[in-house]
């Protein structure tokens, strides 16, 4: 066995790398010019008013499957909406689904409850599991590329822009030949944060050793808290890719502001609009770039106080249209409510 090379404790790491904070630390400093913008705006829900067709703008509380109904058919897979007392077997059967496929949440944020389910047996477990929730059943999106777009547009403009592309490295390790998957989980910092999920799931495998050299996907959902790494891709940029979602977001009603997380085979198939979106973010969406550990805090903070006076921007424009924004007392109940 090789020995483990831990260095820091997890709290350290916590600490020292803002990725990791509790996203209400990491936005307090921001809220004096979050309150600026909504002086601006005159709304202290501003940002409730920035996608008229979604759901509080989908800010909150806002249903997934409605949003993606919004979609059309050829940039996103088949999604569905089950009932608590559907029929699975007459369900497969009558939509006639295959696996693998994803399950998730109608109404949840943050990766909860996301699952990736590969048979009929884990999937009526899933559905016991979560008989109280509505969820929505995906097709499995099997593009190796995985990006967070996002766009906005002022509605009194015809082009919209780019702000942020960020490409998503799912957790992963590699075998040396020597070491088991135990302990390349635990001398992986990113694995180390899901060490009890991880035991759980690969108990038959942990005290194995992972031939040199061949990869091992530990998680199968690119969401951050699940290890997933996010990388600055802005350097994909360009006027072709603004064009291309561009056309994209043109085709959904209502929509000014959020993020595309897709998948797509390839760049060539990213700036030819060939891609699957799997979910679009509206008004509580970041610019994900900012969490890979290379940008730093600063430039995370310029970036998303640019975004929040483009927030600001739509919503003069959108209260103008005569869109309406919650009450203030409502707007305050829901800010720092997890979903």
């Amino acid at each position: 066995m090789n020995k483990l090379n831990i260095k820091y404790p997890l709290w350290f790491i916590k600490l020292t790398n803002y990725e990791y904070w509790a996203w209400q630390w990491f936005y307090y400093p921001l809220l004096p010019y979050i309150f600026y913008q909504a002086w601006r705006a005159r709304s202290a829900g501003f940002f409730t008013t920035i996608n008229p067709s979604f759901e509080n703008s989908g800010f909150y509380a806002y249903s997934k499957k409605a949003i993606l109904d919004l979609i059309p058919n050829q940039y996103k897979p088949q999604t569905f909406f089950i009932q608590r007392d559907e029929n699975l077997v007459s369900f497969f059967t009558k939509h006639k689904l295959s696996f693998p496929l994803i399950t998730k949440p109608d109404k949840g944020e943050r990766g909860k409850g996301v699952a990736k389910i590969f048979d009929l047996k884990e999937f009526t477990h899933y559905h016991t599991q979560n008989a109280d929730e509505e969820y929505i059943i995906q097709e499995f999106a099997s593009e190796k590329l995985e990006f967070g777009v996002f766009y906005s547009r002022l509605p009194n403009e015809e082009k919209g822009i780019v702000s942020s592309v960020t490409l998503k490295e799912f957790l992963s390790i590699t075998g040396d030949g020597v070491s088991t998957l135990g302990e390349l989980i635990l001398d992986n910092d990113r694995s180390r944060f899901q060490e009890k999920t991880l035991r759980e799931r690969f108990e038959k495998e942990w005290n194995m050793v992972l031939p040199s050299g061949e990869v091992k996907e530990l998680e199968p959902i690119g969401n951050h808290c699940r290890g997933t790494r996010f990388i600055n891709a802005n350097y994909l940029i360009t006027k072709q890719l603004e064009n291309v979602f561009d056309a994209i977001a043109r085709e959904i009603p209502g929509f000014y502001y959020g993020r595309f997380d897709l998948r797509t085979s390839s760049l060539a198939d990213l700036y030819d609009g060939k891609v699957k979106i799997m979910e679009l973010n509206g008004a509580n969406s970041e610019p994900t770039h900012i969490y890979d550990a290379s940008f730093g805090l600063f430039n995370a903070y310029k970036t998303i106080a640019w975004h929040w006076k483009r927030i600001a921007d739509i919503s003069i424009q959108t209260q103008k249209m005569g869109v309406k924004s919650l009450p203030f007392w409502k707007t305050i109940g829901t800010c720092f409510k997890d979903n």
